[in-house]
């Protein structure tokens, strides 16, 4: 039988009675537990009950409504869709688009949702090495006969490395061929990267027609659902060419109530994402420091212990666990693993520094 979590998630954890310092999954801005995001959700359930009767497509509750638009004010978009779940994201763009490319492009470690997504076009799909914009230009080359319109699909932020695509390269690559379409999945990037959050396609200043991203609301926003921010044209296209679209039951009021809650509290509140900018910097600087294998000046909150840094990854994260009451997380074969595994450590916004430097002692020794 797994450990039982006896609380929320956050920077501490209480796991069969004793209390965890906590590095996984995707908190990054602390708001598993928020209170507002709590009252929203208890409010929304108690008036309007667990979930819509009816497809969506009839009506919905105030709720729902209330979280497309603050999506669209957070994002600078027309409207959103608000649909069950981020891993859906990407398949219903690759719906939508299907009638505007030709051939799809994927990052050869692309997360699996990316990677199942893309096939719901039903175009040809062909894979570039991992990061690497030259080799994407080569298979652009290769694969594309005259005329045909290219669409490149990539996470905006890799989920074990916290790699962040070279995109403003893959967008040179892609204007030597009219039509170019990029899609970005930013389910751990919507949040973190960016001016004001919006995710990797803002954090290079890329934003604009041609250039779309799906995100999640379960990571940074701390709620549940996914999310893509669109015009008013592209939710035409879903609906008309996604089935995923058109068969997803609306999320219920209470979730939506605390995913608008969660939209409006990182807009408002830049702290958030200046106290996680703050805590990412001070740790990657100190396992730097510390003579590990970590850009200190990257700015994604994911950080992967890989084979170069000479450890027993998954005995290192069994002894954190089992000896200093720290949970981090082992990965040997999930989408974005080096080869040899890695130890995922993931900031918070509200970690503590005394946290921070207990991590840091914990992995050197």
């Amino acid at each position: 039988m797994k450990p039982i979590l006896e609380g929320p998630v956050g920077p501490t954890v209480r796991i069969d009675g004793q209390d965890y310092d906590y590095y996984c999954g995707g908190g990054y801005l602390g708001l598993y537990d928020h209170p507002h995001m709590i009252a929203a959700a208890c409010e929304a359930t108690e008036r309007y009950g667990f979930r819509l009767s009816g497809p969506s497509s009839l009506a919905v509750h105030p709720p729902v409504t209330d979280l497309i638009r603050e999506a669209s004010i957070f994002f600078g978009t027309e409207t959103a869709s608000y649909n069950p779940s981020g891993y859906d994201g990407a398949g219903m763009l690759a719906s939508a688009l299907k009638d505007v490319c030709d051939v799809i492009f994927l990052d050869a470690e692309s997360h699996f949702s990316v990677m199942e997504g893309a096939t719901l076009a039903g175009k040809p799909i062909h894979f570039f090495a991992h990061c690497n914009a030259g080799d994407l230009a080569q298979q652009l080359r290769d694969h594309l006969r005259p005329h045909e319109r290219p669409l490149l699909m990539t996470d905006g932020m890799f989920p074990i490395t916290g790699e962040i695509p070279p995109l403003p390269a893959y967008v040179e690559a892609l204007n030597a061929y009219d039509g170019a379409l990029l899609c970005v999945d930013d389910a751990h990037a919507a949040g973190v990267l960016g001016k004001t959050g919006r995710g990797s396609l803002e954090h290079f200043g890329l934003e604009g027609p041609g250039r779309y991203q799906c995100a999640t609301l379960s990571k940074a926003f701390g709620a549940y659902g996914g999310l893509i921010p669109c015009s008013e044209e592209l939710l035409g296209l879903m609906r008309k060419n996604s089935m995923v679209f058109r068969g997803s039951a609306c999320p219920s009021p209470g979730l939506a109530a605390a995913c608008a809650k969660s939209l409006q509290l990182v807009r408002e509140q830049p702290h958030l994402r200046e106290s996680l900018a703050n805590n990412t910097r001070y740790l990657r600087e100190r396992l730097h420091a510390a003579g590990l294998a970590i850009d200190p000046a990257h700015p994604s909150p994911i950080i992967a212990l890989d084979k170069q840094n000479k450890l027993d990854l998954k005995a290192t994260q069994e002894r954190l666990y089992r000896e200093r009451h720290i949970c981090t997380t082992y990965y040997a074969a999930y989408a974005n693993t080096p080869q040899g595994g890695a130890m995922r450590i993931a900031v918070f916004a509200n970690h503590t520094r005394e946290q921070l430097d207990r991590l840091v002692e914990a992995v050197v020794s």
